[in-house]
């Protein structure tokens, strides 16, 4: 192994290769300066091979100590709970269409037909929901770096979806639908939706693609599910009556 090459002031105050000669002469009184004395004795971790193989092969170290590879069966539960997650959120979030169609349906059963006409604050209500699901990640992501346990996020997200649907279906008023359909369930889906987009590839170091598709197909579920109940209710209200 080749002798460490020394890391010159005029390398480092013109920011060349360490293992390359500077032909340039920095002037004297330049060379003096407080933060040039600095960078010339505080130690260089590029003169040498040695120290560059050192510290990748202790962080490589560190990672398989602090992060131990994970199972089959942990992998397969990550993959489960996170397509759930995404067709508990997002999927949703992309099926509100068809809540809207019922919610603005005449004697649904929810709304008196006053407030079934009110087509504009219907539509606030999913605009809320998903708006909030992605735009409470200005808050959840500080949220998870704080936070030592991000299953303590995850289990407040997903009391707060199912809160909010929950309520949802006891609603009678636009107003209810806005807080619990639009402000607890967005708020609870952005718990549940950054955490797991996030931790989720760090279980897979192959197929970490076809991974994440597996967890992020779950947006395309609930539409086509969503949509086929309401055509089976319809269905039935004209045969069998509302």
């Amino acid at each position: 192994m080749a002798a460490p090459v020394p890391f010159s002031k005029e390398a480092q105050v013109l920011d060349l290769f360490p293992h390359k000669s500077c032909d340039y002469e920095l002037p004297s009184t330049f060379s003096k300066l407080p933060f040039i004395e600095a960078l010339s004795e505080r130690p260089s971790l590029y003169n040498s091979d040695s120290n560059l193989a050192a510290l990748s092969s202790s962080s490589i170290e560190d990672e398989k100590e602090l992060l131990p590879p994970p199972t089959r069966k942990r992998q397969l539960i990550v993959l489960i709970s996170g397509f759930f997650i995404v067709f508990q959120t997002i999927g949703l979030n992309q099926s509100y269409g068809i809540f809207q169609a019922y919610y603005v349906e005449p004697n649904n059963g929810m709304l008196s037909s006053s407030q079934a006409e009110n087509t504009a604050m219907i539509a606030l209500i999913g605009t809320l929901g998903a708006g909030l699901t992605w735009g409470g990640s200005i808050f959840v992501n500080p949220l998870m770096a704080r936070t030592k346990r991000l299953s303590h996020i995850t289990i407040a997200g997903a009391i707060l979806t199912s809160l909010g649907i929950g309520l949802a279906s006891s609603c009678t008023q636009i107003w209810q639908l806005i807080l619990t359909q639009g402000l607890i369930y967005g708020i609870g889906s952005s718990m549940l939706y950054f955490p797991i987009v996030s931790v989720a590839p760090e279980y897979f170091d192959r197929h970490r693609g076809t991974a994440m598709g597996i967890v992020l197909s779950g947006t395309f579920q609930p539409p086509a599910i969503f949509a086929q109940i309401n055509f089976r209710r319809k269905s039935n209200a004209n045969r069998f009556g509302p």
